[in-house]
């Protein structure tokens, strides 16, 4: 095995700072929570107005004895703001905007991160075998084992999730690190 041994142990400590990362993000798509509440909430406070001045503009025409077609006109776009305000209502019931739900999701991030850490820290175990190299992996496994511990713990499971949002959350978790291991080009 003839591969650089300071090569090797930079690679490592890669891994574990990639590891940490990958972790920070979990605890953020979390704590972004409230964050995205107000936005949500946002939404739904934009859209009941302009619910509200639509409803305003319709029976002003119908009072005022406008024309029918501006009346039909009015009476679609107070529909359509209806129909919005639906919408952003509706927001608040994705799974994506429950505490459990996006906790299980940052819990399966941490298994999945800790794994993909592990593996490549075996990779990287397997090309060398140089005692400094062989040192620093064992001493980085012992990291990258723990660190998702504090996430596991500030995350834990409160309320069980179900069989489907657990195959959510594991397809959503997954998404997520392959979008962090391989983020697109125009970022």
């Amino acid at each position: 095995m003839t591969e650089n041994p300071r090569a090797l142990i930079s690679a490592t400590n890669k891994v574990v700072e990639q590891c940490e990362h990958h972790l920070q993000v979990a605890v953020e798509f979390v704590d972004d929570l409230p964050r995205i509440f107000d936005e949500v909430h946002a939404d739904i406070a934009a859209a009941e107005e302009r619910r509200r001045l639509a409803e305003e503009r319709w029976e002003r025409a119908r009072v005022e004895g406008q024309s029918r077609e501006r009346k039909e006109q009015l009476r679609r776009e107070a529909g359509r703001a209806w129909a919005e305000l639906s919408r952003a209502t509706e927001a608040l019931g994705r799974d994506e905007l429950h505490p459990e739900y996006r906790k299980g999701v940052a819990r399966r991030m941490a298994g999945l991160i800790r794994e993909d850490a592990e593996e490549r820290l075996r990779a990287i175990a397997d090309r060398s075998d140089d005692p400094e190299v062989q040192e620093t992996v064992s001493i980085c496994k012992e990291e990258v084992a723990g660190s998702p511990g504090y996430l596991i713990k500030r995350f834990a499971e409160i309320r069980s999730l179900q069989s489907d949002e657990v195959r959510k959350a594991r397809t959503e978790a997954s998404d997520i690190l392959e979008h962090l291991r391989n983020p697109p080009d125009d970022e």
